[in-house]
């Protein structure tokens, strides 16, 4: 039986949320301008696919990496197509040094040039995973120098420019990627998905709306178009399209996050908690689910809960400013002024314009009888756009 060469092509998975009191004043930071409402207390996240793979013949990928070297011990026909198969399946089990090491094996025996560029597409997708990015424009410009339509390669390194914030080239090479394969739904939420980055909601809700059409059952755009809704502040029409998303893909952490968020704004609280569970029930290691269910404890006033959640989001993610503005909330609840202070520092020190964090440190300096800190804060606060309560 002939196998196939595999290839490989990155793509967006869900736009999720975490627990954040949101800035109010004119940003240039994409959900900021996107009409947050005063009271919404999640803040959007992006999140990219690990991998996006076929199935391997179904098989795990240990089991994939004995078969292809039972391939490659006979030296026959397939041997090309066992050598790229096998760097994939090693790709899924962590060891891309191996997949590297077959993918130059499998190109060094001069390959038709289609064959090539299958190869030079999955090599520059794995350099682009270790954070090669140069290397890995290298490699999706000589896949396009063989074929200038080559959709994958388009899709691959508009992640590239998207990973190194070169926005408008990640769209233009979406663009061409969409032209030469315009029935691929997966691309278009790409697209959409990078125009949400963008603040183009308009244009984001456009794309990800298409790309469900052509693909009603495709898990992560139905996910990503219920975000789509939430900001726009459907939350009905939200959870009704996130309903659709958990049935195309019921161990989907990302959509039932985003069906929590929707359920929060919907003064639904119990469901909300319920699908924050079930999203850490899918991934523990979910760090922004933590996040979020925190902030349903914060509301219960059960702050030992939303404190054990914090911390655990801030173990899965020790640089995620938003866990510790959550905790700082935490602890100003609990008068705990010193600790709620350290934590909303360390906030504004990973992201310097989340400027809710200065209102509620000016609080706690107020708390403590430090007026002068206190008055420089609130000073940035309004200064930054803040509205002064």
């Amino acid at each position: 039986m002939k196998l196939l060469l595999l290839t490989v092509c990155v793509s967006l998975l869900s736009y999720v949320g975490s627990a954040q009191t949101p800035a109010t004043q004119p940003s240039t930071s994409p959900v900021q301008a996107m009409s947050v409402q005063e009271g919404d207390e999640f803040f959007p996240y992006l999140y990219l696919s690990d991998i996006f793979l076929p199935g391997l013949d179904g098989e795990q990928p240990k089991a994939n990496i004995e078969k292809y070297t039972r391939v490659i011990a006979r030296n026959g026909k397939n041997i090309l197509a066992a050598y790229n198969n096998r760097a994939l399946a090693y790709v899924m089990t962590g060891r891309s040094d191996l997949a590297l090491k077959d993918l130059e094996t499998a190109l060094a025996s001069k390959p038709q040039p289609e064959d090539t560029a299958v190869l030079l597409n999955n090599q520059g997708y794995i350099f682009l995973k270790n954070g090669q990015f140069s290397e890995a424009i290298a490699n999706f410009n000589k896949c396009l120098e063989i074929n200038p339509h080559d959709a994958h390669a388009f899709a691959n390194r508009a992640s590239v420019y998207q990973h190194t914030n070169q926005l408008g080239l990640a769209i233009t090479d979406l663009d061409s990627a969409i032209e030469a394969d315009p029935k691929q739904a997966a691309l278009i939420n790409n697209r959409g998905m990078l125009y949400l980055t963008m603040g183009n909601l308009s244009l984001a809700a456009r794309d990800l709306e298409k790309a469900v059409e052509i693909d009603p059952k495709l898990g992560m755009a139905l996910s990503n178009l219920g975000y789509i809704y939430h900001l726009q502040g459907d939350f009905q029409r939200s959870v009704a399209t996130l309903n659709k998303a958990i049935s195309a893909d019921p161990r989907s952490a990302f959509a039932y996050t985003n069906r929590g968020l929707s359920y929060y704004r919907l003064n639904k609280a119990n469901e909300s908690l319920s699908d924050f569970n079930k999203a850490i029930e899918l991934d523990p290691k979910f760090a922004r689910a933590y996040n979020n269910r925190a902030s349903i404890y914060v509301d219960r006033e059960n702050f030992d809960a939303a404190k054990r959640d914090i911390d655990k989001a801030l173990e899965l993610d020790p640089n995620d400013p938003y866990s510790y503005n959550t905790r700082g909330n935490v602890y100003m609840n609990l008068k705990q002024w010193n600790l709620a202070i350290a934590d909303y520092t360390k906030a504004l020190e990973i992201h310097p314009k989340l400027i809710m964090c200065y209102q509620s440190r000016a609080i706690a300096y107020e708390e403590l009888g430090d007026k002068p800190k206190a008055a420089a804060d609130r000073r940035k606060f309004i200064e930054m756009g803040g509205t002064p309560q």
